[in-house]
């Protein structure tokens, strides 16, 4: 006799076609304001893409209990980290602490760039910040 799985206990998607669905989410899959299985204060995954070369969308900020994890699939980026820039290639990846003015994805250097962001725990706690004073892309 198989067992009853409650309606939300899994959810089976494609990231290409749940990005599409909703383009207000920017590519976010999982965590705190998502629905349904998608929804968990453990962790947030976020999918990006990046189509054209130059300064991207993505929001400086400050993490004040989560670590970041962003790891480049495809293409090249610059990250700023606390006054640092650091390109990321194919298979490069950053680890940030709670606490860290950056911009993970501040530039696209090489087009498309694909990647995967992994925060833990989804507490929705971040301070949105403004782009450092004489920032140059």
């Amino acid at each position: 006799m198989g067992r009853s799985v409650p309606a939300d206990s899994y959810y089976v998607g494609t990231l290409s076609e749940d990005v599409a669905l909703r383009p207000e989410l920017r590519g976010w899959l999982v965590g705190h304001f998502m629905s349904g299985a998608r929804r968990t204060q453990a962790v947030e995954v976020k999918y990006w893409t990046i189509p054209e070369i130059g300064r991207t969308q993505h929001g400086w900020k400050r993490e004040k209990i989560a670590v970041e994890f962003t790891v480049v699939l495809a293409g090249k980026v610059k990250a700023w980290l606390d006054g640092q820039t650091v390109e990321l290639g194919v298979g490069d990846y950053v680890v940030i602490q709670p606490g860290v003015y950056n911009n993970a994805v501040v530039v696209a250097l090489e087009v498309p760039a694909t990647g995967i962001t992994i925060k833990a725990p989804s507490d929705g706690s971040k301070e949105a910040m403004p782009p450092p004073l004489g920032w140059d892309a």
